[in-house]
């Protein structure tokens, strides 16, 4: 069951709160990488390369959260900054976003994009 949600928090507010908790996040994602690092890292048989690959995705979701925070960031500031906030994106999947193409999304490599 879902309560009605009223708040008295504009836009700009609300996207600001969810720009630091998408950080909060994106920390708690880097936490999580760093500890599969370190439990690897004893392992003696080196894992396959599939479980590399699905391990990689760790590190994609915590760039995509720090992506969506600076988006959030961006989208609540002033239009004449917002330019400027825009600028600082480092993902392809997240400029994606911001283009009316729908197609833009399946043009994204899949790849890990490395900062």
């Amino acid at each position: 069951m879902h309560l009605d949600l009223e708040t008295d928090l504009d836009d700009a507010e609300i996207l600001g709160k969810m720009a630091h908790h998408l950080r909060k996040l994106a920390e708690e994602v880097a936490q999580v990488a760093k500890t599969v690092s370190d439990v690897t890292e004893g392992i003696a048989t080196f894992p396959s390369n599939g479980a590399i690959t699905r391990l990689q995705k760790i590190d994609s979701v915590q760039q995509s959260l720090w992506d969506l925070a600076q988006l959030s960031d961006a989208l609540a500031c002033n239009v004449p900054t917002r330019a400027t906030a825009l600028q600082k994106l480092k993902l392809a999947e997240t400029r994606a976003l911001l283009v009316k193409d729908s197609d833009a999304f399946s043009a994204c490599s899949g790849t890990v994009d490395l900062f």
